[in-house]
């Protein structure tokens, strides 16, 4: 246990002076994107494992465009390009269209009650990054954007075929009763 606790605050010192809610952006930004793979394993769903990796690739290759783009474009003082602690590259958010793409491709892909969490990483991730002065609301609402029609252009939504529930009356000479068979 102990030296669990000397590792745990070790990794924590490596951050420096950033804030509580610097760090948890910059965990949110992995995390929906590795449950929505996880999902894809957990369900055996080869198809959408594909969807989101395509997803998630598309994000980061139009994210990382449009941010070069906007710095070519934009350079200098101009409040697009720039970020709220002065550097360049402010839009869009590479951490919040992260969070986002996982978070939507799951949405898509298994509905609501699977991206209830995830949702809230993303809001944790996108707040994060506006606190911790790393972009502006307009940087963060183009990574939410650029995120979202990602998963939106791979990810259809996921049927399951073998799931099923039956409930059968069982009567014999020692008991009556229900048979209650789940199938996942």
């Amino acid at each position: 246990m102990k030296k669990f606790l000397i590792l745990s605050s070790l990794a924590c010192s490596c951050y420096g002076k950033t804030t509580t809610a610097s760090r948890m952006a910059d965990i949110g930004q992995f995390i929906n994107p590795a449950l929505g793979l996880g999902l894809t394993v957990i369900k055996e769903d080869e198809a959408g494992l594909f969807q989101c990796l395509y997803s998630v690739v598309l994000n980061m290759a139009v994210t990382a465009g449009i941010k070069a783009g906007v710095n070519q474009i934009h350079k200098g003082d101009d409040p697009i390009n720039k970020r709220p602690n002065g550097k360049p590259y402010n839009f869009p958010s590479g951490h919040t269209s992260s969070a986002a793409v996982g978070a939507a491709f799951i949405f898509l892909r298994y509905g609501i009650e699977y991206a209830a969490l995830p949702f809230v990483i993303t809001g944790i991730t996108a707040a994060g990054r506006v606190q911790s002065h790393k972009h502006s609301e307009a940087g963060v609402m183009a990574g939410l954007m650029v995120g979202a029609l990602s998963a939106f252009i791979f990810t259809k939504k996921f049927y399951e075929k073998n799931r099923s529930l039956t409930i059968l009356p069982v009567t014999s000479k020692e008991f009556n009763g229900l048979k209650i068979s789940y199938r996942f």
